[in-house]
């Protein structure tokens, strides 16, 4: 597990957008038959991506291609046709970041993150999921909002922590609503979350995967080695897996969280009326908020 974010190099480099026809040649795209490809659900491309040496290429379709090393403090962004630079800036920060991170040696998980008086909980789940609702619910209740979509881990043999990355938090119009914040979506800059040199790496306290649960079934439950382990696999930023000893750093590292990481799954109902059961399980099970976690 010696293989981290190189410590020359920063956890979440800066951005840097350049017009096409000044990206230098060094950063040119690579082909795309050359490249992993990802898709969703539906099967459609998400993002393709290649390395080669320490370079490496993301190239979302019809939005920007992103270009990084493994040392570098900055990502050079070239927006596609007809792309503003705000929008290439949203992208960076909640799609290409963690990618970013899991490429240059870190792993991060799809998670949103709260600071309690145990650690860092990590809120695992699928878009939709009620990620940033629990996650901001929590805050409204005085704990510290740590991460919305991405949770930076790293795993040594003496620690599992998490670490800061930058980030706002986007909540959706039901939920805005729920909190008091206006119809339509919003988006809030959390306290210190654009600063993450503001914010000390903290203990990895627990992971919660987040699925559809029955009526009447138990709000935190458990999971076995082998039920979390596929569950946060699943969960888990990947840039490429084309390279095997990356892949099974990966795979070794996810190993060792949930063996020394209690994961548990968190039943979350359709609709938003058990929130306040939700959140207090997740207070009796993981603790009041403290000074170091408001």
């Amino acid at each position: 597990m010696d293989r981290q974010v190189p410590s020359s190099a920063p956890l979440a480099p800066r951005l840097e957008i350049v017009a096409a026809r000044r990206e230098p040649a060094s950063f040119s795209a690579p082909s795309r038959m050359e490249a992993t490809t990802w898709r969703d659900a539906a099967g459609g491309v998400v993002a393709y991506a290649r390395a080669s040496g320490e370079r490496y290429w993301m190239d979302l379709p019809g939005l920007a291609t992103f270009c990084f090393d493994e040392r570098s403090d900055h990502v050079v962004a070239t927006p596609h046709p007809g792309i503003a630079a705000d929008a290439i800036a949203e992208l960076y920060w909640h799609s290409a970041l963690p990618l970013v991170v899991q490429a240059r040696g870190g792993e991060v998980l799809h998670a949103s993150g709260v600071l309690m008086s145990r650690g860092v909980i990590a809120l695992c789940g699928a878009s939709k999921s009620g990620k940033s609702t629990i996650a901001y619910g929590l805050h409204r209740r005085g704990y510290r909002l740590w991460a919305d979509d991405a949770v930076a881990v790293e795993v040594t043999e003496t620690a599992i922590t998490a670490l800061p990355l930058p980030f706002d938090v986007r909540l959706r119009p039901a939920t805005a609503v729920l909190f008091g914040l206006g119809e339509g979506a919003a988006r809030l800059a959390a306290r210190d979350s654009r600063e993450p040199a503001g914010r000390a790496p903290a203990p990895l306290a627990a992971v919660c995967v987040l699925g559809r649960g029955a009526p009447g079934a138990a709000i935190l439950a458990p999971l076995k080695a082998s039920e979390a382990y596929p569950a946060l696999l699943a969960n888990a930023h990947c840039f490429s897996l084309e390279d095997p000893a990356r892949k099974r750093l990966m795979l070794d590292r996810y190993l060792s969280l949930v063996a020394r990481v209690p994961v548990v799954a968190l039943a979350v109902p359709d609709g938003l009326e058990r929130l306040p059961a939700i959140l207090d399980a997740l207070e009796r099970g993981f603790g009041e908020p403290g000074p170091d976690a408001r």
